[in-house]
C-alpha cells in the first residue's frame, strides 16, 4: 500500500498493520518525524520496522528521533530502487519469518510499497 501525505498514512494505520514501513520524510502535509513520533506512541506500531528514505542525508540527532523497531537509513542518491527492495525483503525475512523461497506475497519497489 502507498499513502502519499501523512494524513493518508493515519487513516491507513486505522485499519491495517503493516510489517515495514518505508518512510520519505518530507510528505506534502508535514514531516516524517511527526508520523514516526505518533508510531512510537502506538502500541501496535512502535517496534514496526522501517526504512527512512530521504532526500537528504538524516543526521544523527534525526536518526534518534526517528528509529522504530529495526530501522535502516537510505539517501535516495546513493542508493538505487532495487537495493531498497532488496533491504525490504531482508528486513521482512530476517522480522517476519518470510522464507526466502517465498516472495510471493512481498511488494516490490516497483509496486511503490510504502506502508
Amino acid at each position: 500500500d502507498h499513502a502519499l501525505t501523512r494524513t493518508a498514512a493515519l487513516h491507513y494505520f486505522e485499519t491495517q498493520r503493516p510489517e515495514i514501513v518505508i518512510l520519505d520524510l518530507t510528505l506534502p502535509d508535514g514531516d516524517g518525524f511527526g508520523l514516526v513520533d505518533w508510531m512510537r506512541q502506538q502500541v501496535d506500531f512502535r517496534t514496526l520496522p522501517l526504512v527512512v528514505y530521504s532526500g537528504h542525508e538524516v543526521t544523527l540527532a534525526e536518526r534518534s528521533q526517528l528509529v522504530l523497531g529495526p530501522t535502516e537509513f537510505l539517501t535516495k542518491a546513493k542508493v538505487q530502487p532495487q537495493d531498497v527492495e532488496e533491504l525490504v525483503l531482508t528486513m521482512l525475512r530476517q522480522f517476519h519469518h518470510v522464507p526466502e523461497t517465498d516472495n510471493r506475497n512481498v511488494p516490490t519497489a516497483d509496486s511503490k510499497a510504502s506502508l
